[in-house]
């Protein structure tokens, strides 16, 4: 069996119907076709999403754009590509531009039969425009990233600056606690010295009514100023009273 070359009568012949319904869903092929006047008759889903993502705050709505002028959505080196007065074939780039957006370059096959224009469009391109449109846009995007990454370091920065300052007061209040647990310290051991220093006496001391001498705890009585001695730092300094004085050295006053 000798292999046959696929002509396109047998596609159109044996596959028509697969190759409508390729047509009209198909996401990479644009296909119009247009009347005697240009004006569109029929489309597929990416001519109608090139069209309408591309118009300016969705001006052109889906529903008008059967039997507008192909030329309402072409820039005006492509509108000249139609000034064509009989059947042809021509393969060109068409650049589409709604309500002044920017354009994409479709490389197109545009057939002339009997009044009737077909444009398949076989492949997207960007336009300087276009790329421009897109660099403007991922400057702004970038732009505005830097702004907001400036202002974060800015309040970080600010934020930094108070936990600092913050840091300080609290090292400044560390100091100044530490300054007075020395005092207290200080104070404790001065305080543990002056008890370790005094001497007190507790509970009932035996005294004598008449000599007034008191009674030690192994039974031995004691001068007053003795036991007190004896039982605390108290020191005595002997003196006279004005009464004992009178009572007992009356001559010499």
């Amino acid at each position: 069996m000798k292999n046959a070359t696929l002509k396109s009568s047998d596609l159109i012949e044996y596959y028509g119907a697969a190759l409508e319904k390729y047509l009209e869903n198909t996401d990479i092929l644009v296909v119009v076709i247009l009347d005697e006047n240009l004006a569109v008759q029929n489309y597929n889903k990416p001519f109608r999403k090139l069209i309408y993502d591309r118009s300016s705050f969705k001006r052109v709505k889906i529903d008008d754009i059967q039997g507008q002028t192909i030329l309402n959505f072409l820039m005006p080196e492509s509108q000249t590509i139609f000034n064509f007065q009989k059947d042809c074939f021509i393969k060109s780039k068409l650049n589409f531009s709604v309500s002044g957006s920017p354009a994409i370059s479709i490389s197109c096959y545009i057939f002339r039969i009997n009044n009737i224009t077909l444009i398949i469009g076989e492949q997207i391109t960007l336009t300087d425009i276009n790329f421009m449109d897109k660099m403007s846009q991922l400057n702004n995007e970038m732009a505005n990233m830097v702004r907001e990454i400036q202002h974060k370091n800015r309040e970080i920065q600010q934020n930094n600056l108070a936990i600092e300052q913050k840091n300080s007061a609290l090292a400044q209040k560390n100091l100044e606690i530490q300054q007075k647990n020395l005092e207290l310290e200080q104070k404790n051991v001065d305080l543990e010295k002056a008890w370790s220093e005094i001497k007190t006496l507790t509970g009932i001391i035996p005294i004598c009514m008449h000599c007034k001498k008191i009674r030690d705890d192994q039974g031995y009585w004691n001068q007053v100023e003795t036991y007190i001695s004896q039982h605390s730092d108290a020191q005595f300094s002997h003196g006279i009273c004005p009464k004992c004085i009178k009572k007992y050295y009356s001559e010499y006053m």
